[in-house]
């Protein structure tokens, strides 16, 4: 799996650069680009379920918002994605000798990680997605209502740590740290997009978007 393109203003915004970057800014990240693309590794799992069975399989999402965004759906997807553990070690050589080096690099991942996801579910609708199938939006653990907490059964049930090396610490971090699970249901009619924004997500009051004076959506 290869990055369909390098999401250059995503990993402005991760920065969180407002309206035009400044030409010495866009140097560095352009840059960044070109040492961190070479070390990323994308590997991923999938699978698809009944929606009856995740609660057979231990796989219970307490919460309402993805309840609400799986009412309609009688299969769901679920995923694993990781860059691999490239990018982290390129972050922490990159420390060592320039800490804003290593900010920049931590958003090119952050970004690259986040489009991956997208060319992974834009391959999955459209192996999955057959006429009068329709898919949802994807969530993550973390999202809205969904906590962190539904990691362990998460990647048990995809195998991950076997598949794609993925980990979990303690405190639900996955490692390496550019790593996303996420989960997406195929309904038999068109689907809305979910509610977005701050209000709706349970790092509000805790996000570096939010402080910067610009959000994620």
């Amino acid at each position: 799996m290869e990055l369909s393109r390098i999401p250059l203003q995503e990993a402005l915004r991760y920065l969180g650069v407002r309206g035009e970057a400044p030409p010495e800014l866009l140097a560095q990240v352009e840059q960044a680009w070109a040492e961190l693309l070479p070390v990323c590794r994308p590997l991923h799992v999938w699978r698809l379920l009944e929606r009856s069975a995740l609660e057979e399989m231990g796989l219970e999402f307490p919460g309402e918002d993805l309840r609400t965004l799986l009412r309609d759906c009688g299969r769901v997807v679920l995923f694993a994605l990781t860059l691999g553990d490239g990018p982290e070690a390129l972050m922490r050589r990159a420390t060592l000798t320039s800490p804003t080096k290593a900010l920049i690099l931590d958003a090119c991942a952050s970004a690259a990680c986040e489009q991956a996801c997208d060319d992974l579910q834009a391959a999955l609708e459209a192996r999955l997605c057959t006429q009068g199938c329709f898919p949802t939006d994807r969530f993550s653990p973390g999202y809205g209502d969904l906590p962190l907490t539904v990691q362990p059964a998460l990647l048990q049930a995809l195998d991950a740590q076997r598949r794609c090396g993925i980990t979990l610490s303690d405190t639900y971090i996955m490692m390496p740290r550019k790593s996303v699970t996420a989960i997406f249901g195929l309904a038999d009619k068109p689907q809305g997009k979910r509610a977005r924004g701050c209000a709706f997500c349970s790092m509000r009051q805790n996000c570096s978007f939010r402080k910067a004076g610009i959000t994620c959506a």
